[in-house]
């Protein structure tokens, strides 16, 4: 794992604008007998995994969104979006600078995710519990689904 980055989409992924989905993701942690995603970060952190987030979200109010649910900390770098910036641009961005490497994955809810790490060649992980479907995130070619965010501990296995 080491080494690697875990490149986490916000709306619908990390968070959601109405605060619904982190409180499912919580409620989802905890009835299955795992730590809330606060304690899911720092197991991220403690297995040596570097975490990102890249979003289509203006990244001022993507620092607030993760502030607010107390997360900022945990993650190295939060590259927002900006009018006319494909989110595949941003993560070549990340690429060339060096702030992220070839074994990265990106994590998120929507096509355009999936198809942003397609396009830099990394890992794509599509998740079932925001605002895409199935449908749409197989045939944008994830390379690997998620129904449940207690699933993502699976992400510590295989990198």
């Amino acid at each position: 794992m080491s080494g690697a980055h875990l490149i986490f989409d916000l709306d619908g992924t990390i968070s959601d604008p109405a605060v619904g989905i982190l409180r499912s993701i919580n409620y989802a942690l905890k009835s299955f007998g795992y730590a809330e995603i606060v304690e899911s970060m720092q197991l991220f952190r403690s297995h040596g995994a570097r975490l990102g987030v890249c979003t289509s979200k203006r990244v001022d109010l993507a620092e607030k969104v993760l502030s607010m649910f107390n997360l900022r900390d945990y993650f190295e770098f939060v590259s927002g979006g900006d009018v006319g910036v494909a989110k595949s641009d941003q993560l070549s961005s990340l690429l060339a600078q060096g702030s992220v490497g070839a074994n990265s994955s990106m994590i998120g809810d929507r096509a355009v995710d999936v198809i942003a790490a397609k396009r830099n060649l990394l890992w794509s992980v599509g998740v079932l519990w925001g605002h895409g479907s199935e449908a749409e995130l197989t045939s944008a070619g994830a390379d690997q689904l998620l129904s449940n965010p207690v699933d993502l501990e699976w992400l510590l296995e295989t990198k």
